[in-house]
Formats: C-alpha cells, sequence, structure tokens
C-alpha cells in the first residue's frame, strides 16, 4: 500500500506495572501516545507523549520527536540510546528500537476506508 498524502495518526498505548520504591510496591499505568505523520518520500515525523499514573499522581514525561526516512536504521539518543527504523508493509506500520540494553517494537496496524487510512490497532512494547 502506497502512502502519498501524509496521513496522520495519534495512536495510544498503556501498560501496568507495579514497582518497588522506597515507599514500597505501588500501581504505575503507563500511558503513550504516538503523533505518527507520513510525508511525501517516506519521511516519518514522529512524536512520543508518556504520560504515568501513580498513586500520587500524574506526571507527563519528556516528550521525545524525530523524524525518520521509512526502512532506513536511524541513531536515536533519548533513552541512553540505540537504533531505530519505520517500516510500513502490507498495511502495518512497524517501529522496532533497541536500548544498550534490550529492545521493543510497537506496531500499527492500518485500513484504507471511504476516508483515508484508519487505525485498526496498536501494539506496542513487544
Amino acid at each position: 500500500m502506497a502512502i502519498s498524502k501524509g496521513p496522520k495518526s495519534t495512536p495510544r498505548s498503556s501498560a501496568s506495572r507495579w514497582f518497588d520504591g522506597r515507599g514500597g510496591k505501588f500501581p504505575v499505568t503507563m500511558h503513550a501516545e504516538w503523533k505518527v505523520v507520513i510525508g511525501r518520500d517516506g519521511i516519518i515525523d514522529q512524536t512520543y507523549i508518556p504520560t504515568a499514573h501513580t498513586p500520587r499522581g500524574t506526571r507527563r514525561g519528556k516528550i521525545i520527536s524525530g523524524l525518520f526516512r521509512i526502512d532506513q536504521v536511524r541513531e536515536v539518543a533519548s533513552a541512553g540510546g540505540g537504533q531505530a527504523l519505520w517500516r510500513f508493509e502490507d498495511g502495518t506500520l512497524t517501529f522496532p528500537r533497541t536500548f544498550k540494553d534490550g529492545a521493543y517494537r510497537n506496531t500499527i496496524t492500518f485500513a484504507r476506508g471511504p476516508r483515508g487510512l484508519t487505525i485498526l490497532r496498536m501494539r506496542g512494547l513487544q
């Protein structure tokens, strides 16, 4: 599926975890909002906005953004550095990201409808 006009998407993902801190164990729910604009010539403008919800309140993390070219690995400096790339294939946009210790992959599945591309599903932190 070719994309030529710069569709925009704002998928969200969330994960719940228990953290062991100074005050004992407490629940934390992380929400991540991804703003993705697919532009001409395979350029992706991506913004990642993390938010943590804890018993002490809600805290928004540092906003991370950058430009990528589809299918080109790029060095990234956030979260200690690593490599990342965006790939679009068979209606799915995939974002694998490595870190100094570990990696993850987000996938966003699209469907083409009368109003353009719509998000069917987002899977993150795989």
